[in-house]
């Protein structure tokens, strides 16, 4: 229901409407109401805090959200089409825990527009969500949140990371598995709120790309050693730490000739870009193992 006359259908001729609807409405009239008289949210509101909840008696359903490479949202496994609006307030909400004011919510995301109009983008996204069978997002008095029972493959991707990078952390066999960690988030997006969320997660992912690079070689598994190390350098080839990583796993494998290709490459390249030399740490690594490392 997007329209006027469906609203007016609704309120004047007894069209039914799913709890999830009044909840939304409830909330838009509330609103609305606010920017002309002070008052306190409706109880409905209060009570109905879910924006696209299901009847108690409603089959489960459990979505996965995914933020790496596209945008994506699944439930049961079935994909669920969202409108762009609704894209973004979900992708923002997943990027940011907790509860959120909605104004913030509003002027982060429309903040090229005026207040009034944020507000009601806001509103008609989450109206737009409110046609989904469980809860994306739950509204709770003036804030928003995710809906805690939504699977984040970027949450997973960072909770992956972080125990790479706890040396003390024993890890499992999925856990070596760096495909979580080789693909961007939201890479055709271009909002200044995803660019530095994409910047924070590319970081912390190279981290522990290279992390787990260097404990796939401790363990003698140098093929998926190398691989780790290749993804972080295939993101960002300038990163002295990554092209370090590989050179180490190439000589800890005793492939000697295949770390001093790739300390060529890498000096050749950093000199073409920023006119620098590799590090001394770096040097070192090869030093006497050829004539590329006294040009």
């Amino acid at each position: 229901m997007n329209t006027a006359a469906e609203v007016e259908a609704c309120l004047r001729h007894g069209v039914p409407l799913s709890p999830h609807e009044r909840s939304v409405l409830a909330q838009a009239l509330n609103e609305r109401f606010d920017e002309f008289v002070s008052g306190e949210p409706g109880a409905y509101v209060e009570a109905q805090r879910s924006i696209g909840a299901s009847s108690p008696s409603s089959a489960r359903v459990q979505y996965d959200l995914r933020l790496l490479g596209s945008f994506d949202v699944q439930a049961n496994g079935e994909p669920v089409r969202l409108a762009m609006n609704s894209q973004r307030l979900v992708a923002f909400l997943a990027l940011h825990d907790g509860l959120l004011l909605r104004q913030h919510v509003a002027g982060s995301l429309w903040g090229d527009t005026t207040d009034r109009r944020a507000m009601g983008s806001l509103r008609s996204a989450l109206w737009r969500l409110s046609h989904v069978a469980e809860p994306l997002v739950e509204v709770v008095g003036p804030h928003i949140r995710l809906a805690t029972s939504l699977h984040v493959d970027v949450g997973a991707s960072e909770l992956l990371a972080r125990r790479i990078l706890d040396r003390s952390a024993d890890l499992c066999e999925a856990d070596l598995d760096g495909a979580l960690l080789s693909v961007d988030l939201l890479p055709d997006w271009t909002e200044d709120w995803v660019l530095v969320m994409r910047d924070h997660h590319t970081q912390l992912r190279l981290r522990a790309l290279e992390a787990l690079s260097l404990r796939l070689s401790e363990m003698g598994r140098f093929g998926e050693s190398v691989e780790a190390a290749m993804m972080a350098v295939g993101r960002e080839p300038l990163r002295e730490s990554a092209q370090r990583t590989l050179v180490s796993v190439h000589l800890a494998d005793g492939n000697p000739a295949a770390a001093l290709r790739q300390y060529g490459a890498f000096r050749e390249i950093l000199r073409e870009e920023l006119n620098l030399e590799p590090s001394k740490e770096m040097q070192a690594l090869v030093r006497g193992l050829g004539s590329v490392t006294s040009e």
